[in-house]
């Protein structure tokens, strides 16, 4: 009959076939393998640049705390400088005041923000003081006072 001739060669088939799954079966073995150590090489790689990460921003926080106090630091010094200036402006102020009077002379200061030109004329009658300051003007112009 047909069905018993092949018989033999159906077993040899059946055999490599088997041989075939096996194969294929340790093929895939190896590369699953290969991907489980892939993805916990990864993991890994992950976790160090999560720690990474979060040591810069631990650095730049504190960075930035530093960087804050400096900025406060320079304002606060910056402020004491600009009341030392004021304070100094207020005495040669009442100086120049002190030897106006003393002299019957105009003193002639420029209001603050003013860049006053070098000016023309004293107030008719009075002599123009001039403290050592450079680009001083007369009362007749806008920016100044006359004591």
């Amino acid at each position: 009959s047909s069905r018993g001739g092949g018989g033999c060669g159906g077993a040899a088939a059946a055999a490599v076939a088997r041989e075939a799954l096996e194969d294929a079966r340790r093929e895939l073995r190896v590369v699953r393998e290969a991907g489980a150590q892939r993805e916990a090489r990864l993991r890994e790689e992950r976790a160090n640049l999560a720690a990474e990460l979060a040591a810069l921003r631990e650095t730049m926080t504190a960075e930035r705390s530093r960087l804050e106090g400096e900025l406060e630091a320079a304002n606060n010094h910056l402020a004491a400088v600009n009341r030392n200036v004021e304070e100094e402006r207020e005495r040669l102020q009442k100086r120049a005041d002190e030897a106006a009077n003393k002299s019957g002379a105009c003193v002639i200061i420029p209001r603050p923000g003013c860049n006053a030109p070098t000016a023309a004329e004293a107030p008719e009658g009075r002599q123009p003081f001039l403290p050592s300051i450079q680009s001083l003007c007369f009362v007749a112009v806008q920016c100044c006072h006359c004591y």
